[in-house]
């Protein structure tokens, strides 16, 4: 169903390049000097005034605009992932690996509730916000563990 949610916001023109939007969700958090505390902040940077362009008033518009910004959550916490990896040793890298599936899992049964829930368009772009916020609070839980690690 997530799959589904996230195929069909491919389908619509993407409003900004998931670089250059990686780079301002990371200049946001790198303002607040936030690790999770504070990524309520930096939520929504992309999402919320794409949906208040007048083309993004639909649901397709809607789900494009949070999917977007989930692409880019997704590429920050694949990047720290990365970078927390190398700091790892072979357990905690597969009790790390386990999490993430584990995480994964919930996220896509999480966001995949207002589906069954509301049976209707509006379950779509919930579900798409869904999809960003647990992404955005996982990308900052293991930016924290990086920064842990540093210690």
């Amino acid at each position: 169903m997530i799959r589904a949610l996230f195929a069909l916001a491919l389908a619509a023109p993407a409003p900004a390049a998931a670089e250059t939007l990686v780079e301002r969700i990371d200049a946001c958090v790198a303002e607040l000097g936030a690790y999770g505390d504070h990524v309520e902040q930096c939520l929504g940077l992309h999402a919320q005034p794409c949906m208040e362009e007048e083309e993004n008033f639909t649901t397709i518009g809607m789900v494009g605009c949070l999917a977007t910004e989930a692409e880019a959550w997704e590429t920050i916490m694949a990047r720290e992932v990365r970078r927390l990896l190398p700091r790892l040793d072979e357990e905690q890298k597969a009790a790390l690996q386990q999490a993430q599936a584990a995480w994964s899992a919930f996220r896509d049964a999480d966001c995949a509730f207002p589906q069954v829930l509301v049976r209707g368009t509006l379950a779509q772009p919930w579900s798409a916000d869904c999809v960003m916020q647990h992404t955005a609070r996982r990308a900052m839980e293991i930016r924290g563990i990086v920064a842990y690690t540093e210690n």
